[in-house]
């Protein structure tokens, strides 16, 4: 008996959970998650405080009704679209008794509050769009701002929205049509670009190589042209300094190497071979020439008259 008196003061609210006690029709503060000692006679309503999500979907087997229960739009510039959404929203600890005191329950809240709102923003929202733009291109701003201006609307309420969802835009086959027509038509248009965009590319890439190969070539060409500079300058040097290392006595052993040279390669029976005239010169005035005769039939070489100077 006891057990059961003491039991009736407790209230457990579990984890993750809001409690909102009421007595006699009077709502009190909320009570957090824990144990509770209140008056038998009040009872405490729980709010779970996690993540809730309202699927609003024309699937019959996947969204919260069993019914085609997706958003009709009117796009900007006409065209009739049905949208699907999902809403992830959760309580606000602090305002549960106010929502208890408008709601009563969570499902209550998705009929009265989350629903119908989602349903008027969503309309107002996709209607300052294109269709083709609420179907493809904007999609993900369309539903940040679905978003945004849910949580002005319902966070008074208690609701906190945390996102919303653009599951799928199906147009009116008509205005679907139109806008693969446009998408095709973009599409064509943009590989286009990218095809001009690629001869652009390559016909700048050859210039580049032409002109890197000319003034490859055009340096390869200074290279030789001074290269044959240098050689003629060394090589002309070389010829001044042995020009001017040719002495008189010089000049006599490479005359006597010449004629040596002639006597051994020659194939002649008679060879003359030019002797230094007085002055020390190959040829002057008062030099002269030796004659030799050679007989290859006879073992021996007899010599023949030389000339003397004057003579």
């Amino acid at each position: 008996m006891v057990a059961l008196i003491i039991g009736s003061f407790v209230r457990v609210v579990p984890a993750n959970t809001s409690g909102v006690p009421s007595t006699f029709g009077n709502v009190g503060a909320p009570l957090a998650s824990g144990i509770h000692l209140t008056a038998p006679w009040t009872e405490v309503t729980q709010f779970s405080t996690r993540t809730q999500e309202l699927s609003m979907l024309r699937a019959t087997d996947e969204g919260d009704l069993a019914k085609d229960d997706s958003i009709d739009v009117i796009a900007r510039l006409g065209g009739a679209m049905k949208v699907d959404l999902t809403i992830r929203f959760s309580v606000d600890p602090l305002k549960v008794g106010l929502l208890f005191r408008q709601a009563g329950s969570l499902e209550v809240t998705k009929d009265r509050f989350v629903r119908p709102e989602a349903r008027e923003v969503a309309r107002n929202v996709f209607g300052q769009y294109t269709a083709e733009e609420g179907y493809s291109t904007a999609r993900a701003e369309i539903g940040a701002e679905i978003t945004e201006q849910l949580k002005i609307r319902l966070g008074p309420h208690g609701i906190i929205i945390e996102s919303v969802n653009v599951r799928d835009v199906l147009p009116e086959q008509q205005v679907l049509d139109a806008i693969n027509s446009i998408l095709q038509s973009r599409n064509e248009a943009a590989r286009a670009i990218e095809d001009q965009r690629k001869l652009v590319t390559e016909a700048d890439t050859r210039r580049q190589v032409a002109e890197k190969e000319a003034e490859a070539l055009q340096i390869s060409a200074q290279a030789e042209a001074s290269a044959v500079l240098i050689a003629a300058q060394a090589e002309a040097e070389a010829n001044t300094q042995i020009a001017l290392s040719l002495t008189p006595e010089l000049l006599e052993l490479q005359l006597a190497k010449a004629c040596a040279e002639a006597i051994a390669s020659s194939a002649a029976q008679v060879v003359t071979v030019c002797s230094p005239g007085q002055n020390g010169s190959a040829t002057g005035g008062t030099g002269g020439a030796t004659s030799v005769i050679i007989d290859g039939r006879a073992p021996t070489t007899t010599t023949a008259t030389t000339t003397p100077p004057g003579g």
